[in-house]
């Protein structure tokens, strides 16, 4: 929407200076092209921090296991993984230094 009122700036300036390059008439024009680049780059910096925050609440999130309980597929935390417990692994799980045993 910016772009268009930077547009009819620049449309008008060159209305009202009759076709002549005067600087004072494109003032508007370049004005509203700053506060457009300043917009895009506040917002890529936020964008930014926000998805460091994310990563940052990601790695505090207690870890999940996905096990076979009494015949049960169930989530639970990883702490409270037991012995007898199997774990379901699927590609990209970290087994956190349990023994895996391999089924045929």
């Amino acid at each position: 929407m910016l772009l268009i009122a930077i547009v009819v700036s620049v449309a008008i300036g060159w209305y009202k200076s009759g076709g002549e390059d005067s600087m004072n008439e494109y003032i508007d024009a370049i004005t509203i092209g700053l506060i457009v680049i300043l917009n895009a780059a506040v917002g890529f910096i936020q964008e930014y921090r926000s998805e460091k925050a994310i990563d940052a609440m990601k790695k505090l999130q207690a870890p999940r296991a996905h096990v076979l309980r009494d015949g049960k597929l169930t989530v639970i935390a990883a702490r409270e993984v037991v012995p007898g417990d199997i774990l379901i692994l699927e590609a990209g799980t970290h087994r956190g230094g349990r023994r895996v045993v391999g089924l045929d």
